[in-house]
């Protein structure tokens, strides 16, 4: 993704098929975390869209720096991100996003000389029998986003 600086949707896509299956097939353990910034529309209505860029660059290196290396980072679209944790369990990857989290909201985004608050809420799904096809996956996830969001925001649902 140009912006961000972490993969596009087309090789998320491909790479959430290929981990789904692997992990199906030798039942492993696979963890998705889907997250996004809390009021992002706020930014860029506030301090424009290049304030919008610097906080999606930045929200997106801290989280890259966060994650392991075999785990994968991608923008899945507008201020959505995904992160797919092969060989994980859901504790894992709550512990994980719980510090993505944290970090942050306690960042302080310095952009053209004003600082600048975000957060993030964060949907944490385990790939379980019955799972038919990654989009069941994507979906439990998305479900727990938006659980997150309805109870707070800046917030970990599982």
């Amino acid at each position: 993704d140009p912006t961000t600086g972490v993969f596009n949707k087309q090789y998320l896509k491909d790479e959430m098929d290929s981990h789904f299956k692997m992990a199906r097939n030798y039942k492993r353990p696979l963890t998705m975390i889907v997250f996004d910034l809390d009021f992002f529309r706020n930014v860029n209505n506030d301090h424009g869209h290049l304030a919008g860029d610097f906080i999606l660059k930045e929200c997106a290196q801290i989280a890259k720096s966060t994650i392991r290396k075999n785990d994968i980072l991608g923008r899945f679209g507008g201020e959505e991100f995904v992160i797919i944790l092969p060989d994980t369990k859901s504790d894992a990857g709550f512990d994980l996003a719980e510090r993505i989290r944290k970090k942050l909201a306690d960042n302080i985004f310095t952009f053209d000389g004003k600082p600048l608050k975000q957060t993030t809420s964060l949907g944490v799904a385990e790939l379980v029998s019955g799972m038919s096809s990654v989009s069941d996956l994507f979906e439990l996830a998305d479900q727990k986003l938006y659980n997150a969001k309805k109870t707070g925001r800046n917030r970990v649902s599982m």
